[in-house]
């Protein structure tokens, strides 16, 4: 039985790239690339931990990224401010980058 197509990393990169700095939504990257919207949430979810945690040199940044991307799950995206939180989760991340 196959596993499935495999995709570079920098494909999965370019792709959440799409969604967190561009803002398109997932539905739409994934209807564009021709993958499914449960790859690219994972995708996402795993670029967006590794991304901050790596680069994060204090334990307060480590913390801060991991409650950044807690609140990202749990925000539901029916919510009427979703975007608006969205905007303030990337502006924060980077910020908490920027921090190393």
């Amino acid at each position: 039985m196959s596993k499935g197509k495999r995709y570079t990393e920098e494909f999965k990169i370019e792709a959440v790239k799409q969604i967190t700095d561009r803002g398109y939504s997932v539905q739409e990257v994934a209807e564009r690339l021709g993958i499914s919207t449960k790859s690219l949430y994972h995708w996402r979810d795993q670029l967006s931990g590794n991304k901050v945690v790596a680069r994060s040199k204090s334990d307060d940044s480590v913390r801060i990224a991991k409650q950044l991307n807690e609140a990202t799950h749990q925000t539901k995206r029916g919510h009427p401010q979703f975007k608006m939180w969205m905007a303030v989760v990337r502006k924060v991340k980077l910020f908490v980058v920027d921090l190393r």
